[in-house]
């Protein structure tokens, strides 16, 4: 069998056609092929009457078996990520394939099948996050920490009927613990000394009533940090606290309540950032001196980027002037279920509400250049009624209508303090790198630079949304093995939005607009602007109005009671909306120079509004039982068409502008699978291979070194890849469990991750690309289910491995010097925490 496996795979990893059809049916060929070798197992030597146990979701809105669901999902339990030690969703990459998820300098990236939202506040995410049926549709409510959970459903590809909201590549379906009706309640436990992590949870829940009962959670974590700054403490430092209160209400026999409050708050001191990479000048004037040769001669210090930090290798240094990010969240949803006539009604009400404040030295070094402060203010109310038919029936179907009101006030400010290194760095480089003739003569007037200090850029945006929507997902039960669903959702949307860029001294007030330059004479700060960073004040407003509609289809067949085949067709769709951090108008603006034309400033086109981005997915799958219902083997084939692909695009300074790329094609098989070989041994393992390509797109984000010998910031993506898509990623695990007393029982889990490279940087530019890892996590852990203790061993990339999750140009270094160099967010290293849980 192995052999089969094996040959089936290699020939999947192999397959050079040259359309994208020819790949999609080789490799439905292969997915049969590897079917048909998985199902030559040898049953007589694995009947010994093991059963895998039943893993139940609700990711179509019914408790199904994860086998009977033909979408292709990964489940975590609560208790895994608590032993695993995921403390957040950016953990969970590592267990689901095709799934990515990191932090960046100014914000979040979420990845499902190499399609995500990239870097701007204005982005709805590509990947929805619900949370008991609440759309959580901003990016930086991932960062929150989990508490108390369930488990999380994770559906890759896109979720446009039942989910709905903009979930064009996936959903993340977070499902909390419920109150009880006996009481229970436990305290836990986590200390690791390498980085000074320490987290302690504490549950407890029961009935106050016959009929009402409560479950009260806490979460309080800490973190000294695991990237030293030298010129200060280790970092990322983080504070935790989260607490949820859900009181469950049964007010007849029919109709139920659950009411939930939960209050969350995350602190963050420093990053995990470091400057890598850093090369010589290209500019022939600066005699080869690299990034941080140019700011060390301006007595920055010596620190400004650690001197072994020669190429793209980790270090677990930084050096900068101090980061934070203050976050709170509140969430109150009530929800009721009512069932009459085997029916069940929903109601879910929302509010949702976070904000947060930040401060990023977002030059990432140790010198004094500049700092972006941003604060972001969100709230949300939805509402949504859905009807659930009962099972068994000839026709079966789900339907529903769902509001939502929402405001997002956003604020941000490139500042420069009055004791910057900006203005010296800016009068010691403008007369060569930015003057008319290439440097021969000196056309920028001394101390035109030193009108920046004190100096902010803010920017302020405001917007407004409604969502209406309805839809319908019906299930024809053709024969007792032959099933047809049919699925569509309606959605009206209208959203408001102003975006206002301006300029500010020290005091607050207003800079009145000076575009004037008078070669070694004046330089007006808007000119001075405009040249340097690319900014041009602007004024904007707008508002748009969009109804689309989202189709489904899918037809399963049950070839054996043990094999479930599904085909699905669907066609879904993300909303616009409008860029919130463009530098610029929509449109290049030209800064006139009244003495010379040779003299004038053009700061290129910034965005403003931008199109619905669509996608189009057919996916093949089976799902299978096997050796008796010892094993399992479930198997996705999928090819997604995109259509306006929304994009953010680094402008090469500062800023990002949102963009649409005409089309991108990812197509790719996933496959998971668990194994009881014994009643004591458990394998389970997934593996995902990925293949993504821009087409018909003209406007990608160049590389440094494009930008710096062509002049463009734009290039030809035609073919590329995308960020973080890897061709192989899979992890597979062994859970082993003995008791070694009457009353204490040993349980060790062993997981092994792997990939293959990737780049996480979204120009995809081959110097900061990461090399495939395998990443070796293990428990080790001892208890006695009757006295309800347990203590255990946990380790975390216990091999090691220095790998990056994120990676961009360093700012100014290239448009201002013409070198070459990259900030990267590092992960941690390796970790040996111990973790005790007591159950009361």
């Amino acid at each position: 069998m192995n052999d089969n496996i094996h040959q089936s795979l290699q020939a999947i990893e192999n397959n050079n056609s040259n359309t994208y059809g020819e790949k999609a049916m080789k490799s439905v060929f292969k997915l049969c092929a590897l079917a048909t070798a998985v199902a030559a197992v040898n049953h007589s030597a694995l009947a010994q009457n093991l059963v895998l146990e039943e893993v139940l979701v609700t990711s179509q809105y019914r408790a199904e078996s994860l086998q009977d669901v033909p979408v292709s999902v990964s489940a975590l339990s609560g208790d895994k990520m608590n032993e695993a030690g995921l403390m957040k969703i950016e953990d969970l990459q590592a267990y689901v394939p095709n799934f990515t998820m990191s932090e960046t300098g100014i914000g979040t990236n979420i990845y499902i099948r190499g399609i995500g939202s990239g870097i701007n506040q204005g982005f709805e995410q590509s990947v929805g996050m619900y949370v008991d049926g609440t759309y959580y549709g901003r990016a930086q409510l991932s960062r929150a920490p989990f508490l108390d959970l369930a488990r999380v459903e994770v559906l890759r590809g896109p979720q446009n009927i039942l989910y709905g909201k903009n979930s064009i590549a996936g959903a993340l379906s977070v499902i909390t613990n419920k109150p009880t009706k006996e009481f229970e309640a436990s305290v836990s436990g986590t200390y690791e000394p390498e980085f000074g992590e320490q987290i302690f949870d504490g549950v407890v829940s029961g009935p106050i009533t016959d009929d009402i009962s409560a479950r009260l959670a806490y979460r309080n974590r800490q973190l000294d940090g695991y990237v030293k700054n030298i010129d200060g403490d280790d970092e990322p430092n983080r504070d935790e606290e989260t607490v949820r209160l859900s009181l469950a209400w049964d007010i007849t026999s029919d109709l139920d309540a659950v009411l939930k409050f939960e209050h969350g708050r995350f602190d963050v001191k420093g990053r995990q950032i470091e400057i890598a990479g850093d090369e010589a000048s290209l500019n022939p004037a600066l005699a080869g001196a690299n990034w941080s040769d140019i700011l060390y001669s301006l007595n920055a210090g010596t620190d400004t980027v650690p001197n072994s930090v020669r190429d793209i290798s980790q270090n677990a240094k930084r050096s900068s002037n101090g980061d934070f990010s203050e976050n709170t969240t509140d969430n109150v949803t009530l929800t009721f279920n009512y069932a009459v006539n085997d029916y069940t009604l929903t109601s879910i009400t929302s509010h949702l509400e976070y904000d947060y404040d930040e401060l990023c030295d977002c030059d990432f070094t140790s010198a004094d250049l500049f700092f972006v402060r941003s604060k972001e203010e969100f709230k949300q109310f939805s509402q949504e009624f859905r009807i659930v038919s009962p099972v068994g029936e000839t026709i079966e179907w789900i339907a529903g209508v769902y509001y939502q009101d929402s405001s997002l006030d956003f604020e941000d400010a490139f500042m420069v303090t009055p004791d910057s290194d900006l203005p010296n760095l800016l009068e010691g480089i403008l007369p060569t790198a930015f003057s008319a003739d290439g440097g021969a003569t000196t056309v920028y007037n001394t101390g035109a630079a030193q009108q920046l200090r004190g100096i902010s850029v803010p920017r302020y945006f405001d917007q407004d949304t409604e969502v209406i929507s309805t839809f319908l997902q019906g299930t024809w039960n053709i024969e007792s093995n032959v099933r047809l669903t049919l699925g569509g959702r309606y959605s009206y949307e209208e959203k408001e939005a102003t975006r206002v860029l301006t300029v500010k001294d020290s005091d607050g007030n207003t800079v009145p607009y000076d575009e004037l330059f008078i070669p070694n004479t004046s330089m007006g700060i808007d000119y001075l602007l405009g040249a340097v960073f690319k900014v041009a004040r602007n004024d904007l407003a707008g508002k748009r109005e969009v109804e689309k509609f989202a189709p489904l289809v899918t037809f399963e067949v049950d070839i054996s009671d043990d094999v479930l085949s599904y085909a699905t067709w669907t066609r879904g769709f993300k909303s616009g909306g409008y860029d919130v951090r463009s530098n610029a108008p929509p449109q290049a603006t030209t800064i006139v120079n009244p003495i010379s034309s040779a003299l004038d400033v053009v700061v290129p086109t910034g965005a403003f509004e931008y199109a619905e981005e669509e996608a189009e997915t057919l996916e093949i799958g089976f799902k299978t039982s096997l050796a008796d219902g010892a094993a399992e083997l479930n198997v996705a084939y999928f090819y997604t068409q995109y259509d306006d692909l929304q994009v953010s695009i680094y402008d090469g300074v500062l800023g990002f502008n949102v963009g649409n790329a005409a089309e991108a094609v990812s197509l790719g098989l996933e496959l998971d699978g668990r194994w009881r070989l014994s009643e004591a041994l458990t394998l389970s393992g997934s593996l995902a291979w990925l293949d993504f390509e821009f087409k018909d797109y003209l406007n990608g984000q160049c590389t440094q070194r494009e930008r710096i010998t062509t002049g463009e910031s734009e290039c030809d993506f035609n073919g590329n890849t995308n960020q973080y898509v890897a061709n192989w990623s899979g992890a597979i695990a062994a859970d082993y469990v003995i008791d070694v007393s009457d009353r204490l029982q040993l349980r060790t889990t062993i997981d092994v991750l792997f990939t293959t490279d990737y780049n996480p940087s979204q120009n995809v530019d081959p110097n900061i690309e990461q090399d495939g890892y395998q990443k070796l996590n293990a428990r080790v852990a001892l208890g006695d289910n009757e006295a309800g203790w347990e203590v255990a061993l946990v380790g975390k990339n216990l091999t090691d491995e220095e790998t990056i999750s994120y990676a961009n140009d360093t700012p100014l270094a290239a448009n201002l010097t013409q070198s070459i160099g990259y900030y990267t967010l590092v992960d941690p290293g390796r970790t040996i925490a111990i973790q005790g849980q007591y159950r009361f």
